[in-house]
């Protein structure tokens, strides 16, 4: 999992200051040997300690809130060319989990693609909340 925040998402919170863009990267060298749930978690992990070193935060929790307040609207842009393309279950869940945490209600998050039909409902869909918008 990594996050790569730019100058205009990270503002004074940046830990460079210079107006670069951070990036951060988490790995585990077991994931892929695991399955299922347990991989939909372990990415959510690793989804959650990218964005946590993005910005040099004491805690995801701290991280997610310095990005995202409760009135915000956030549209998540999918590109499902491709099964090997589709975004990971487990970094959509992080997502949600994320804006859950700075207070955006599931009903302000909206994942789309540019053709819908591209887009497994089930197979992406099926571990999120049920009032996330497609």
């Amino acid at each position: 999992a990594g996050a790569a925040l730019n100058r205009a998402a990270l503002g004074q919170m940046g830990p460079a200051g210079d107006g670069r863009a951070t990036v951060a990267l988490a790995r585990n060298v077991g994931l892929a040997d695991l399955q299922d749930d347990a991989l939909t978690e372990a990415v959510a992990y690793l989804t959650h300690i990218a964005v946590r070193d993005a910005l040099r935060a004491s805690s995801p929790h701290e991280a997610w809130r310095r990005l995202f307040r409760p009135d915000d609207v956030v549209a998540v842009k999918l590109s499902c060319l491709a099964p090997q393309f589709s975004p990971s279950v487990g970094v959509m869940a992080a997502i949600v989990q994320g804006l859950g945490v700075a207070g955006v209600p599931p009903e302000h998050i909206i994942f789309y693609d540019k053709d819908p039909g591209q887009i497994d409902p089930f197979h992406l869909f099926a571990p999120l909340p049920s009032a996330v918008l497609l």
